[in-house]
């Protein structure tokens, strides 16, 4: 069975292939080592690539460019979904070179990518692209590590508590996870299938949390995300209307944090590019802003060059 395609191109003075994988797995036993050295910028293709390794990769697409031996640059996309790049592994590489290399390859297998998302670098990606990418927004990505864990700014209050969502507060889950994509101004991302669908695995999984008054119930929703095998994400961070304007969405964060670093050694969430960067909820936890991610939209779902 043929595990990868290799597509070679001679470069001054890099030789630089393109690995198409069939497998996701074998696409994870060949770049994971590289990927994992700096886990937490890779987070998002990591995780990509090991949902894909649960079953067969169909039309969705793992590719990489190598300088020999060495990684330079990888993507890996969900068919009629989300892609996500690496950094520029190899400061030897032209990065336009490598980017352009790897989106020819995208461009010519069968998986429709809907957007796209990465570092810089996909600059690059819409010069390749043939102009088909326009800028949808952009992301500030924080993290909080464990050795720090003594300035993680919350307030001790034993009326509150976390705790796991439940199966019957599955309909809660689904509203409020709704309204989470609509406040952030994501109003299809979801059918209420999927919704449905999505909601009720978090659950099973154990990774839905509401945060409860005492006496009020769940005030506020909280999910664990992309757990690696050194760090963890936090995502669908909520608070009905009813609720805002108290706090509860920073205790929260701070809580489920101290949770997660008892596990993990840093915890990391993204936040919309349209909130100050060095001022918001998750700064005033004590998040550390450390890297921008842009993500793009594909205009031409063809993706011909």
């Amino acid at each position: 069975m043929e595990l990868a395609k290799t597509v070679t191109r001679m470069t001054h003075p890099p030789m630089l292939t393109v690995r198409r994988y069939q497998d996701a797995n074998t696409f994870l036993n060949e770049t994971r080592q590289e990927l994992e050295v700096s886990e937490l910028e890779h987070s998002f293709p990591l995780w990509a690539a090991s949902v894909l390794a649960q079953g067969a990769l169909g039309n969705s697409y793992c590719g990489a460019v190598f300088n020999g031996s060495k990684l330079v640059y990888a993507l890996v996309a969900f068919d009629e979904g989300m892609a996500f790049t690496t950094l520029i592994l190899d400061e030897t590489v032209e990065p336009r070179e490598a980017v352009k290399m790897l989106v020819d390859d995208v461009c010519s297998a069968p998986v429709v990518i809907k957007r796209i998302q990465g570092d810089s670098n996909l600059v690059f990606a819409k010069e390749a692209w043939n102009g088909q990418l326009d800028l949808h927004f952009k992301l500030w990505v924080y993290v909080f590590l464990r050795e720090d864990i003594s300035q993680l700014n919350n307030k001790n209050d034993d009326t509150f508590f976390l705790r796991q969502v439940t199966p019957i507060e599955l309909p809660m889950l689904m509203e409020w996870t709704i309204t989470f994509y609509q406040d952030c101004g994501l109003r299809n991302v979801f059918n209420e299938e999927e919704n449905y669908s999505t909601c009720a695995q978090q659950i099973q999984q154990g990774n839905a949390y509401f945060w409860c008054h005492r006496d009020k119930g769940p005030v506020s929703m909280i999910w664990k995300r992309r757990p690696m095998s050194q760090g963890c994400s936090i995502g669908y961070v909520f608070t009905p209307s009813t609720y805002r304007g108290r706090g509860y969405g920073g205790n929260m964060v701070a809580a489920f944090t101290r949770m997660l670093l008892q596990d993990y050694s840093y915890t990391t969430l993204s936040v919309d590019g349209k909130r100050h960067p060095h001022d918001n909820m998750y700064t005033r936890v004590g998040y550390r802003l450390v890297r921008e991610v842009d993500e793009y939209v594909v205009t031409n779902k063809k993706q011909s060059i």
